[in-house]
C-alpha cells in the first residue's frame, strides 16, 4: 500500500521537540474511512518504521501514531517497542469493553496512551482513566471543555497537549493554562515584527551572498570576505573536509575549497550558515524545518526540471521561506535587503510562479494537507513515489547537515 507519510513536531514548555506525530494517508483515499485508518496504520508500521527506519522519521524521539478500534483489538501497537511508540487513540474509536480490555493490556505492557481530538462524553470515561496524555484542540470550545471534564475525573495525573497552536500568543496562553505539550506551527511565525534594519553582525553574510549572486563572481574577492571572519573560515574548511564530501586529500585553503564547491555550492553553504547563525535564539526545529524545505524543494525539481530557472533557486526559496520567523521582521522589509533574484523574492512573497508552486507543495506535505499535495503533484507532473522519496531523502540530508554544522 502506497502512503504519504510526514511528521509534525510536538514541543515541551521550552520549545524543545520531544516527539513527532506521524501523519499519513493513502494517495487513493480522498476521505478517511474505518478501513483506510486500519490499513494505513498497518502500512506505516511495516513500511515507515521497519523499512525506512524510525530514526530518519523521528530523529530518535518518540512517535505519536494513530490507532483505530480494529488495530487496538489486534494489538497492532505491539509491533513497536513501548519506549518509542505513543499510542494515539482516534476520536472515532468506540470505547466498547473489548477496546478497553485491549488498552489495559497495552498499558500493562508499558505503552503510553494518548486520546486524540478529545471532547467530553460519559462514554469516554473508561478511556480517560487509562490515558496518559489528552490532546486538546486549542481552537475548539468543545475540546477545551473536554479538558475540564477530564481534570475533574483525574486531577493532576494526565498531561495535556494543546494542538493547533498557530501563533506565539496562543503558545503563551496555552502555557499559562497549564499545558505541557504543544503541537502546531507557532514556532514558524514571528512573535514581534521590529525595526527594518538587519543587525550588523548579520550584514557580513549578506555581503557574501551579494558577491555570490553576481554575474561576475570573483573567487579571490570571496576569499577576502571569508578571511575577515576567523570563525567562518574555520567553519568553511571543516565543511569542505567533512564526510559530507569525502575528499581523499584534505583541503587546506579557502580558495581551493571555493573552487571545488563552485559558485552555486558556495551560495548554498553561505545561505545555510547564515540561517544557522540567525537561528541561535529560535527553537532548533525552525532551522531543521527550513533545511528540510530547501532540500525537499531541490529534490522535487530534479524530477521535473523547469527550463530557465536554476535548480539552486528552488533550494533558496525553501531555505528562506521562514525568514520572518528567523529575523522577527516583516518579510517585505527583509527581502529589500537580500540580493536575491526577482523570481525568488516573488515566490517568497507568495506571488504565483513555478518556484512558489513547488514551495506550496512542500508546505502542504509538511502539514499533512494530502488533498493539496495530490493536486499540486499532478500539476507539477510529479509521481507519488518521487514526492515521498524526496521527503525522506530531505530528512536524511537535514540530519547530516545539522550534525556536520555542529562540529
Amino acid at each position: 500500500m502506497e502512503l504519504f507519510i510526514a511528521r509534525q513536531p510536538i514541543f515541551d514548555i521550552q520549545k524543545n521537540v520531544v516527539a513527532y506525530e506521524l501523519l499519513f494517508r493513502s494517495p487513493g483515499a480522498v476521505t478517511a474511512t474505518h478501513t483506510d485508518d486500519t490499513a494505513a496504520t498497518r502500512a506505516v508500521l511495516s513500511n515507515a518504521f521497519l523499512m525506512m527506519g524510525i530514526d530518519s522519521l523521528t530523529d530518535g524521539k518518540k512517535a505519536f501514531v494513530n490507532f483505530d478500534g480494529a488495530t487496538l483489538l489486534d494489538q497492532v501497537p505491539r509491533l513497536l517497542p513501548a519506549a518509542i511508540l505513543i499510542v494515539e487513540i482516534l476520536e472515532t474509536v468506540e470505547p466498547t469493553q473489548e477496546v478497553i480490555n485491549a488498552c489495559v493490556l497495552l498499558k500493562k505492557a508499558g505503552y503510553t496512551l494518548a486520546l486524540d481530538d478529545f471532547e467530553p462524553a460519559e462514554a469516554q470515561v473508561p478511556l480517560i482513566l487509562l490515558a496518559d496524555i489528552i490532546k486538546v484542540d486549542f481552537r475548539n470550545p468543545n475540546s477545551l471543555q473536554g479538558r475540564r471534564f477530564a481534570e475533574r475525573l483525574t486531577p493532576g495525573r494526565i498531561r495535556y497537549l494543546a494542538e493547533k497552536v498557530e501563533t506565539e500568543a496562543e503558545f503563551r496562553q496555552a502555557l499559562a493554562d497549564g499545558y505541557t505539550l504543544f503541537q502546531g506551527y507557532f514556532f514558524s511565525r514571528p512573535a514581534i515584527l521590529s525595526q527594518k534594519s538587519i543587525p550588523v553582525n548579520h550584514m557580513h553574510y549578506l555581503q557574501l551572498l551579494n558577491q555570490l549572486y553576481t554575474a561576475d563572481f570573483d573567487v579571490e574577492r570571496f576569499e577576502q570576505l571569508i578571511k575577515r571572519d576567523l570563525s567562518l573560515s574555520l567553519q568553511f574548511l571543516k565543511y569542505i573536509n567533512s564526510a559530507f564530501f569525502g575528499f581523499r586529500v584534505p583541503v587546506q585553503s579557502i580558495r581551493h575549497a571555493a573552487a571545488l564547491l563552485g559558485q552555486q555550492g558556495l551560495a548554498k553553504w553561505i545561505s545555510l550558515v547564515a540561517l544557522r547563525n540567525l537561528a541561535q535564539e529560535q527553537p532548533p526545529e525552525l532551522l531543521r524545518t527550513a533545511v528540510v524545505r530547501a532540500r525537499f524543494s531541490e529534490l522535487l525539481i530534479q524530477h521535473r526540471p523547469h527550463p530557465g530557472i536554476p535548480q539552486d533557486h528552488f533550494f533558496l526559496v525553501g531555505l528562506f521561506s521562514l525568514l520572518e520567523a528567523f529575523l522577527q521582521k516583516p518579510l517585505a522589509d527583509v527581502l529589500e535587503q537580500l540580493p536575491l533574484a526577482r523570481s525568488v523574492k516573488d515566490a517568497l512573497a507568495g506571488r504565483p510562479n513555478p518556484l512558489r508552486q513547488v514551495l506550496d507543495l512542500v508546505i502542504a506535505y509538511e502539514q499533512g494537507n494530502w488533498e493539496q499535495v495530490l493536486a499540486l503533484g499532478e500539476a507539477l507532473q510529479l509521481p507519488h513515489e518521487a514526492i515521498v522519496n524526496a521527503y525522506f531523502d530531505a530528512l536524511l540530508w537535514e540530519k547530516e547537515f545539522i550534525a556536520m554544522s555542529n562540529v
